[in-house]
Parts: structure tokens; C-alpha cells; sequence
């Protein structure tokens, strides 16, 4: 095993040395020592707990907020051999059971995790048995309730470090004003912590905001500008981003939209063409950009107002993350001022509205009081905002409230692979081979296609299965589910639709943890964040970077140079 953390980044990424904040984050964690980093957007955030991991023995355990990062960084370390597991949302029990054990008894070097997972005692009753090295948790801000993404089911990591008392913790932001760092350091009981703030100057990012009375004719000077260049624009609504989409396509750009009301098949192809350079252009709802790393995205466009300076950061950190100068544009005008305030005022949870929604769910599904922790379902968007008659707006809204207080928490419908595990023994197998010609065939192809499959669930593509057989994917599925029934294997079929998982029992609407005055401190702070952007919009007079450093408790005097402001004065 390598222990030298240089050595480490060159044989599984490629690189001959760190950044400098990468080092000292780093060589704090090695030390055994409590950390906290603040790294601007693509600053490589993921390497300082990866590698000190690898240098020693046992497990990391990562803490993420959002599904979609938990698979993107745990599918990028398989691909580079390193043993790594994701607990995701309703996981079949059998698939958590044996993932878990794999952790405590296996070779497993990551353990990803949503902070809700750490509420099931099955999860912290193991996490006691693993030989945990590091625990790490991404997007540390959402512990803080002054963070512009507080999540109350982040208060229960503290309870990690009564578990796991010798074992450093890393917490990791890209964004966090001082107040939100001195919070996280109470709420996760750092004693001593090393402090390493990286700050949030992107030296090659140009910032321009552009007060502009007709915005299409300005975007199309903006896309002849670069031509050829790889650029995300971002809209606010899925109609809105399918329509200027159109618009660019039609100006003779080769470009794409992108939203998460899409198939999985349609993202995933989107996405790829993308990141391949197929096409140039994306435009997106925020939907896109977590966790997608393109280094040589020139330009990021907000054709819409964003919903905040920190989201407004994080969005357009994610052009020029090769170092090379990159370019990012705000394009507005008073009308999408006065639509931005309203958007937001409409955003603003209502107190009746998210208990309306928790009984229209439990009643949905039909479920008693007590009853459904970690119960999944389908979940028809449309319908159930109809059938009681909410808006999709405050729809959105509530479950958000009570996905943050750890009710539940949704799936969008990104592609998840079907997974099999064989659960019988390689004798009783052989029996039901030599008495069925077609599942034998169909157990030798799986068998051969994929390693592992009598230890653990593994993904497995049910087309490529059927083209080696030259059968029809359904019959390959229906003679899994045949398997399945038989109790010869588990076999968890792929989905691609909405669903609902209730990370709780349910309680009687009454006893819901959701009180007028945490609506009402959100409300606060959801209008403090909309004033602050609106205020960055109408500051023509002090450089970008400037503002940008000071909202986030950063002195800084010195001037760009490169944004709107600066190249009016020079």
C-alpha cells in the first residue's frame, strides 16, 4: 500500500503535485487533526480527503447532501479501481445489509452516505464495527442554519463523533461566510480544529454583469464571441430552458437543453454529447453542474436572475476549472428584477401548505402513524399537486422543508442501474441449470459478464445481457423476476421514475418538527440572500471580485482587473 500522498496522486490521478491549500488540508488530516477547508469551485475539494484515506489503513466515510454527487464521486473512484460503496435511497435491505458488511469485513476504502442514512441504527450499528480512517463531509455549510443550504438531518453528524471519538473529521464548503464557519465548528464539536480557508479568488474568472434591454440579441453577441468554446447557460424553468434552447439552435448554434423532468436515457445523452464536445452548448436549469467535472468550460451565462450570490458562485465556478481564463455573464433587465422578487416571494414555505402535503402523502400511500420508515414509492408529481390542489411551486417548496427536516427525501428519476445478487450456493445453482436449458444459458452469461456476483449486488445492463443471448430484453427480465420469485437471487430492476422516501416513521401531522418561527428565520434569510444579489446587480461602481469577497467576510482590496466594472475603469 502507498503511503506518500505524492505518490498516491500520481498513480490514481495523474498529477506530479498539489495545490497549496490541497497540501496543508492534507498534511492537517494525516496529523490527526479536526479540519476545516473552505475551496473555492474547483479547487479540488474531493483529493484532500481521497488521498490521506488511501494512505492508511481502513475507510473513509463521506457525507453528502445531494444524490447525484454521492454517485458521481463513487462510480469516478470504481472507474480508477479504488473500492468504494454508495448507500443511496431506497436501497433493497438486503443490498444495505451486505453493503455494510462489506465495509466492517472487506477491502472497501469509501463509504458514501446522505446524512439521513446516519439515522438508521442498522447504518450506526455497523459504522461502530468499520476501522474508520477519516469522515469527511461535503458541503459542511449545510450544517449551519445560517447557511444558504441548511439541513437539519446535518445536526445529527455530532453524534458521529461520540461514535467515532479518535477519528479526524474533515468538513469541506466552497463557499461559507464567517459566520457559517465559526457554526460549524460548535455544531460538529471540533475541539482545536485546523482552519484552512482557501478564500474564493478565481484569478482567471472574469465576472460581467450586463444590464441589457433585449437579452437574446445579447446572448447570440456573446455565443458568436465564442464560437467553437465550450459554454453552460443557465434558465430558471424547464420551459424556459427548452425554448432558448430552440432559439440558439435555430441562430445556427450547436447546443442542447437540459432539465431533470427528462428520462435518464435523454440526461445521460445530453450530458455526454456535452462533455464530449459534440456540441458546445447546454442550456440548463441548476439541475445541471453538481458534481460534473469539465475542465474546459470557457463561459457560464445566468439568463436568469440566480437565487443566490452562494449558488450564483457555485454555478459559475464551474467555467474555467483548467486554470485558463473563462468568462462569467449575467444578462438582466428591470422586468427580470421585478420577476426575480417574485419568484422568490413565492418560493417562501407556508406553514399549512407543508402539513397539507405530509397528510397528502401519508394518505397517498396509506400509511399509519408509526409506520414506513424507509418505505419508497412512486411518486406522480402532477397528480398528487392536482388531487390537492397545490400549486407545483409550493409543492416543491414543502417537500423541500420536509426533505430538510428529514421526513423524507425525493428522487428526481436519474437512471439507476438493475443489480443482482445470486443468492444460493454454487451447488443448489447447478441443479436448476441442468433442468432448464434457458436459465441456464441466462445464468452462464451472467456469470461470465460479471465478476462477484455470489458476494455482492452488482449492475447489470439487461440489453447487453439479451444481445449476447440474441433474446429480447423482456425475457431476460422476466426470467430475473422468475429467478427472483424462486428466491435463487435478488434482483432489483432499474427505475427512472420520481419517488419518495420516508426516512421516518410517520407521525400525526400535528407533532410535525416544523415550527412557525424556523419558517419564519428562513424567510429571513431567503430575503437577506434575494437583497444581496439584487445589490450585487445594481453595484456597477465596485470591482466583482470585491463584492463578491466581502458578502463572504473576505478583505480584499485589490482590484481584478478582468470583470465588468474594472474594464470600464482601466
Amino acid at each position: 500500500m502507498l503511503t506518500d500522498p505524492k505518490d498516491i496522486l500520481k498513480q490514481y490521478w495523474g498529477y506530479d503535485d498539489f495545490r497549496a491549500s490541497q497540501r496543508d488540508i492534507i498534511t492537517s488530516v494525516l496529523n490527526g487533526n479536526d479540519t476545516l477547508a473552505v475551496l473555492p469551485t474547483g479547487g479540488g475539494k474531493s483529493i484532500t480527503y481521497q488521498i490521506p484515506s488511501l494512505a492508511k489503513e481502513g475507510l473513509c466515510i463521506v457525507i453528502s447532501p445531494l444524490l447525484s454527487l454521492i454517485k458521481d464521486q463513487n462510480e469516478s473512484l470504481l472507474k480508477r479501481d479504488i473500492k468504494s460503496i454508495a448507500l443511496t435511497g431506497g436501497m433493497h435491505y438486503k443490498e444495505l445489509d451486505i453493503a455494510l458488511d462489506n465495509c466492517v469485513y472487506g477491502a472497501i476504502k469509501f463509504l458514501f452516505v446522505s446524512p439521513e442514512r446516519l439515522k438508521n441504527t442498522l447504518v450506526l450499528e455497523r459504522i461502530k464495527r468499520m476501522n474508520v480512517n477519516l469522515v469527511a463531509i461535503d458541503e459542511a455549510h449545510c450544517i449551519s442554519q445560517w447557511g444558504y443550504d441548511f439541513r437539519p438531518s446535518y445536526l445529527e453528524l455530532s453524534n458521529l463523533k461520540d461514535i467515532l471519538p479518535n477519528t479526524p473529521f474533515l468538513a469541506l464548503t466552497a463557499s461559507a461566510t464567517p459566520k457559517v464557519i465559526e457554526d460549524i465548528q460548535v455544531k460538529l464539536k471540533f475541539k482545536n480544529p485546523t482552519i484552512i480557508n482557501g478564500g474564493i479568488e478565481r484569478k482567471n474568472l472574469s465576472y460581467n454583469v450586463l444590464h441589457q434591454t433585449n437579452k437574446r440579441k445579447k446572448l447570440l453577441e456573446l455565443l458568436t464571441k465564442h464560437s467553437n468554446e465550450s459554454g453552460i447557460i443557465y434558465a430558471h424553468t424547464r420551459k424556459d430552458v427548452r425554448e432558448l434552447a430552440e432559439f440558439i439552435i435555430a441562430s445556427g448554434f450547436k447546443a442542447d437543453f437540459y432539465h431533470a423532468g427528462l428520462s435518464s436515457q435523454e440526461r445521460i445523452a445530453k450530458q455526454n454529447s456535452w462533455q464530449k464536445n459534440k456540441l458546445n452548448i447546454l442550456v440548463a436549469t441548476t439541475a445541471f453542474g453538481m458534481g460534473i467535472d469539465k475542465p474546459d468550460v470557457r463561459y457560464v451565462i445566468h439568463f436568469d436572475i440566480p437565487g443566490s450570490i452562494e449558488s450564483y458562485y457555485q454555478e459559475t465556478g464551474r467555467a474555467g476549472r483548467d486554470n485558463d481564463s473563462a468568462n462569467a455573464y449575467l444578462i438582466h433587465n428591470d422586468y427580470d428584477i421585478d420577476n426575480y422578487i417574485n419568484r422568490i416571494e413565492q418560493s417562501l414555505p407556508d406553514y399549512e401548505t407543508i402539513k397539507r402535503i405530509y397528510q397528502g402523502l401519508a394518505n397517498t400511500y396509506q400509511l399509519a402513524i408509526g409506520s414506513g420508515e424507509g418505505a419508497v414509492y412512486d411518486f406522480d408529481v402532477k397528480g398528487f399537486a392536482n388531487k390537492y390542489n397545490i400549486s407545483l411551486s409550493a409543492l416543491y417548496t414543502g417537500l423541500n422543508v420536509l426533505e430538510r427536516q428529514g421526513y423524507i427525501s425525493t428522487n428526481t428519476g436519474f437512471y439507476e442501474s438493475s443489480k443482482l445478487l445470486i443468492s444460493v450456493p454454487h451447488q443448489e445453482l447447478y441443479h436448476i441449470q441442468v433442468v432448464n436449458p434457458e436459465i441456464d444459458n441466462l445464468l452462464k452469461t451472467l456469470l461470465r459478464s460479471y465478476a462477484g456476483l455470489f458476494e455482492d449486488f452488482m449492475k447489470i445492463d439487461e440489453s447487453k445481457i439479451a444481445k449476447r443471448l440474441n433474446w429480447t430484453e423482456e425475457k431476460v427480465r422476466r426470467l430475473l423476476r422468475k429467478l427472483d420469485s424462486q428466491e435463487m437471487v435478488n434482483y432489483i430492476e432499474r427505475t427512472d421514475s420520481p419517488k419518495i422516501v420516508f426516512e421516518q416513521a410517520r407521525v400525526d401531522v400535528k407533532y410535525l418538527k416544523i415550527t412557525k418561527e424556523y419558517l419564519r428565520n428562513r424567510i429571513e434569510q431567503t430575503r437577506y440572500r434575494m437583497d444581496s444579489v439584487i445589490d450585487y446587480l445594481k453595484d456597477n461602481k465596485t470591482c466583482r471580485s470585491i463584492q463578491l469577497a466581502t458578502y463572504f467576510g473576505f478583505k480584499q482590496t485589490k482590484q481584478c482587473g478582468i470583470c465588468d466594472v474594472c474594464k470600464v475603469k482601466s
